[in-house]
């Protein structure tokens, strides 16, 4: 009975990774749920509540500026998130994503998404994840 449970799982497993290549493949993309944006005729808008905000995160980021300089600049602009509370670091280092670009990581590759506005261009996405990725290196205990 064991080994039949297992042997599901794996089977629900496969089925669910190839229907994810499958999904994306296409050059559409569609989420349950994506920050940021709202979903229009089949098409993936910025939201004007949410999208000055995720803009402002990754090009300050991108300038080299520091998380507590972000959060403080945030803070100024009085911006909130969808619980209407501030922007903990968690949530803006979780808004440094490939699809604010207009793009998602497929198989290590960053790839298009026809469907989508970006909010960012693809090289201050890029020089933000380097920002963030220099300084979680300063931030570690040595």
């Amino acid at each position: 009975m064991e080994f039949i449970k297992a042997l599901k799982n794996v089977i629900t497993k496969q089925k669910r990774k190839a229907g994810v290549r499958a999904y994306y493949s296409s050059g559409t993309v569609f989420m349950s749920r994506l920050f940021g944006y709202r979903l229009v005729r089949g098409h993936y808008e910025p939201d004007e509540r949410f999208a000055p905000a995720i803009k402002t995160i990754n090009e300050m980021l991108a300038a080299g500026k520091t998380l507590l300089e972000t959060k403080a600049a945030l803070d100024e602009m009085k911006a909130r998130d969808s619980s209407n509370n501030r922007y903990s670091f968690a949530r803006i280092t979780a808004l440094i994503r490939p699809i604010y670009a207009g793009y998602i990581e497929q198989r290590g590759k960053l790839v298009g998404v026809k469907n989508l506005t970006p909010i960012v261009t693809l090289e201050i996405y890029r020089k933000a994840k380097k920002q963030l990725k220099l300084e979680s290196k300063n931030l570690l205990p040595q």
